[in-house]
């Protein structure tokens, strides 16, 4: 009885709160005139970052998420911008002008968002703040020995980065010197670059009788004075600063020749149409920038002219029959031409081993990939596919060394070993010599890994759409620990997968503030995040700071 009485009453409440039907209508009486639907509107101002004054001509643009639709405006002189008849939908902010960073996010009420949404027709969104930061300069000027202003010579600036445990540099921005021996490289993004007046011997002139004295030529010099990478001045650039007074004084050496011929190492047989390039190796010959030296390849046999005293890295590549092969081969130069050098390709090698899970669980293994990243930007990452009983095979490059991972293994796991022998590939990577035999590689993943989640937050608001990084303190052996994620609409992250072990968590938008790969990241990265200790258990709470 009570249970009808219940059930009645529920009925009642819902036939009150339910809208009537209205009655039936032909339609809008003749001449009503419906009125227009006012436009969505989404408006704000962008301004430089330090100093707050608005910034005219700055590209700002809207973008739909499901790519239907992006529209795009320019800031007006007191820096406002406004966007007029919008879709309902959520929209990507972006902002651009010369001379600063891009931006991928705007302030909106205190907090720092990637997307808007417009949920209806109509609605408006207003007082949009986007500050952009002003991007890094280096500046300077070239002089010749005589103390004259170098006219017309290229300067390149290389930005050191790393990935993976790869140390590479890679050409960021360049500029010609002006009547005044002056040049500017802007738009840098954050980083450490270092800068080089390139200098390469012109072609000789056909039907040119060249009768040069044997004199010092102008050679590339690196700044301030060095003539290869390994003794370049490094220049620190952050989001706002002008290094103004980087000078360069050029040098002058006696150049050489390099002469040989390119054979394949198997057969003694000569190349014929061999890759070769000369490298700068840096300091510790983690990395390596192209020297501008005019190369001549005829026949299997090559000449390098132009070619400084001092320590270079030659890298040959070629192939025969569907085979890759491949050289880095370090090579000192002194004062006197190297004639007859002979470079030996060799081919890929293969290597095997097997991967296996700590405790036995269900899972396919022919899922599952070993990927191998070398520490050397001049040989490339290679991968192989893990059968069903756990066995892998790849074929490597010789005089290399790899960081193993292991891609799509279960989300409860990380890779808590990895031996050759008796050598822990996890510190000391997979090294690959010309003729030594590597022992089978063996891969064990635990299967009992920890979740870090927590918030990613500016001025006490979630962060939605932020690059999350979980790095370990100490990268001995850890680098397969180094993982990032994306903050979800609401804020959140998660990490899967953790290995125990001390981390730093942090977080950006823009411009990530510091290399999680190098050597000191855990010192560098400190700073901009969250430090946590993972012990075998599930880490909540772990909200972290963006850093813009």
């Amino acid at each position: 009885m009570h249970s009808a009485k219940l059930w009645c009453a529920l009925f009642l409440l819902a036939s009150a709160l339910a809208p009537q039907n209205p009655p039936p209508s032909s339609g809008p009486p003749a001449g009503f005139v419906r009125p227009p639907r006012d436009p969505s509107i989404v408006e704000g101002v962008v301004v430089h970052d330090l100093t707050g004054q608005p910034l005219s001509r700055t590209r700002v643009m809207l973008q739909r998420l499901d790519n239907k639709r992006s529209v795009a405006t320019i800031t007006d002189n007191d820096g406002n911008f406004r966007f007029r008849g919008l879709d309902a939908g959520f929209y990507s902010f972006s902002a651009e002008r010369e001379g600063f960073l891009k931006l991928n996010h705007v302030i909106q009420d205190g907090r720092l968002r990637q997307s808007l949404l417009l949920w209806q027709p109509g609605q408006r969104i207003s007082g949009l703040m986007a500050r952009l930061r002003p991007a890094g300069v280096i500046a300077g000027k070239v002089r010749h020995p005589d103390g004259e202003p170098a006219i017309g010579v290229g300067v390149q600036a290389f930005r050191e980065y790393y990935v993976r445990g790869r140390k590479a540099y890679t050409p960021a921005g360049s500029a010609i010197t002006n009547d005044l021996g002056e040049y500017r490289i802007h738009s840098l993004r954050p980083g450490t670059y270092y800068v080089a007046a390139l200098h390469q011997p012109p072609e000789p002139m056909e039907g040119v009788e060249e009768q040069m004295p044997d004199l010092p030529h102008t050679v590339s010099t690196f700044y301030s004075s060095g003539t290869n990478l390994a003794n370049a001045i490094p220049l620190r650039i952050t989001a706002e600063s002008q290094v103004t007074t980087a000078d360069i004084a050029l040098q002058q050496e006696r150049t050489v020749s390099i002469r040989g011929e390119v054979l394949d190492g198997t057969t003694n047989e000569r190349m014929m149409a061999p890759t070769i390039s000369l490298r700068w190796p840096d300091l510790y010959e983690a990395g390596s920038v192209p020297v501008p030296a005019r190369i001549r390849i005829s026949e299997g046999r090559f000449e390098i002219s132009g070619v400084t005293p001092g320590r270079y890295w030659l890298v040959a590549e070629g192939s025969r029959n569907n085979q890759r092969l491949s050289v880095r081969q370090p090579i000192t130069v002194g004062r006197s031409s190297i004639e007859d050098l002979v470079v030996n390709l060799t081919p890929e090698r293969e290597i095997t081993g097997r991967v296996r899970f700590e405790e036995d669980i269900d899972y396919g293994m022919s899922t599952m990939r070993v990927l191998l990243e070398p520490r050397s930007e001049t040989a490339t990452r290679t991968s192989a596919q893990i059968q069903q009983d756990g066995s892998f095979s790849a074929r490597v490059m010789p005089d290399e060394t790899y960081d193993i991972f292991v891609d799509n293994h279960p989300s409860t796991s990380y890779l808590k070993s990895a031996q050759s022998g008796s050598t822990d590939l996890l510190t000391n990577g997979l090294q690959v010599g010309r003729t030594e035999v590597v022992p089978p590689i063996e891969l064990v993943l635990a299967t009992r890994a920890a979740t870090v989640s927590g918030n990613v937050l500016s001025n006490g608001g979630p962060v939605a759409g932020a690059t999350v990084v979980l790095l370990p303190q100490s990268m001995t052996g850890r680098v397969q620990g180094i993982t990032a994620t994306v903050a979800s609409d609401a804020g959140s992250y998660e990490f899967r997968g953790v290995a125990p072990g001390q981390y730093i968590v942090f977080a950006w938008l823009t411009e990530i503030p510091c290399e999680p790969f190098s050597p000191e990241a855990a010192a560098e990265c400190a700073p901009f995040g969250r430090a946590i200790a993972v012990r075998g258990g599930d880490v909540g709470g772990v909200d972290v700071v963006v850093s813009r």
